[in-house]
């Protein structure tokens, strides 16, 4: 096959084969929790200010998103909650 990159450049060569079968994932991805996580209160009203321009779909998504007090990833910040003392109602998957 010959093809352009431009309007008027030079024609360039190409050869098509034909792809190979695709191949199964033997590394699939799996869950790490049942149930949903929860957000901060800060991340919650960004996406607060932010579903206007969603859909209703979306919107009654974020709505139903489960947040809590300040929320950070187990470092000892002042007045924070550990993610991980919230995860007591999501079932982690071995």
């Amino acid at each position: 096959m010959k093809f352009r990159e431009s309007w008027n450049g030079p024609f360039i060569d190409c050869v098509i084969t034909k792809r190979a079968k695709k191949q199964p994932t033997p590394n699939a991805l799996k869950k790490s929790y049942e149930g949903r996580l929860p957000i901060s209160e800060e991340k919650f009203k960004d996406l607060k200010a932010l579903k206007r321009f969603c859909a209703a779909a979306a919107k009654h998504f974020f709505d139903n998103l489960p947040h809590g007090q300040r929320i950070v990833d187990d470092h000892d910040e002042e007045g924070a909650v550990p993610l991980s003392s919230l995860l007591t109602g999501c079932k982690r998957v071995h």
